[in-house]
């Protein structure tokens, strides 16, 4: 588009200026904050983030920590590894984006702004949660747990059937009736002392 030719143009000659200034530099890395937002519109999220990370670069050689403007461009750049996949790194920029307001937070006087970045962390920290609980496990950390905890839990409809199966006897039988257990209970109670240990009579009421 015309606006991203402009920008880019304004990039090459900021680019080229041999001994920017530290103004010039922060035009250069708003130039790139610019063409990211440009990219993250138009779905080029891989542009983006390389613009975003440029941007971040350049700012965190000239602003304090805890400027607002490092925020967002954390902010940004996860949102840009967000919508190219990337769930685990979007992450990590939010979390910077998270410790970007908390350290304004414990370092701004003035009260106004003090609010107005607790609402910022709340946000952030809203996607952090809502992003965190469907990320997936590393393939290489599903490997290195234990086979029994990767062992799936039966559905309720599965050990509801099993119970059933149980209860019908294990050869998918009907139940045994009243004069069946009585039978078999007279049967064990002629077992010898010795094998009476390991076979109990099962208590019938009837």
């Amino acid at each position: 588009t015309q606006a991203w030719q402009v920008l880019d143009l304004a990039r090459l000659i900021l680019q080229r200026h041999p001994n920017k200034s530290k103004e010039q530099d922060i035009m250069l890395a708003d130039i790139h904050s610019k063409l990211g937002d440009l990219n993250l519109f138009n779905e080029c999220y891989n542009a983006s983030y390389e613009d975003y990370e440029t941007c971040l670069e350049i700012r965190k050689k000239h602003l304090p920590g805890s400027h607002r403007a490092i925020m967002e461009v954390h902010y940004l750049a996860g949102m840009s590894k967000l919508y190219s996949g990337a769930k685990p790194e979007a992450i990590a920029h939010f979390k910077e984006a998270a410790a970007t307001c908390r350290l304004r937070i414990e370092t701004e006087t003035d009260h106004k702004l003090v609010e107005e970045f607790k609402n910022l962390l709340r946000d952030v920290e809203g996607r952090i949660e809502e992003e965190m609980v469907e990320v997936p496990i590393p393939e290489e950390e599903l490997q290195s747990q234990p086979e029994e905890i990767l062992t799936e839990e039966p559905e309720d409809g599965e050990e509801y059937e099993e119970v059933e199966a149980m209860v019908a006897g294990e050869d998918g039988g009907e139940a045994d009736t009243t004069e069946e257990l009585e039978s078999k209970k007279r049967s064990i109670s002629d077992v010898g002392p010795e094998e009476d240990r390991e076979l109990k009579a099962p208590k019938v009421s009837t």
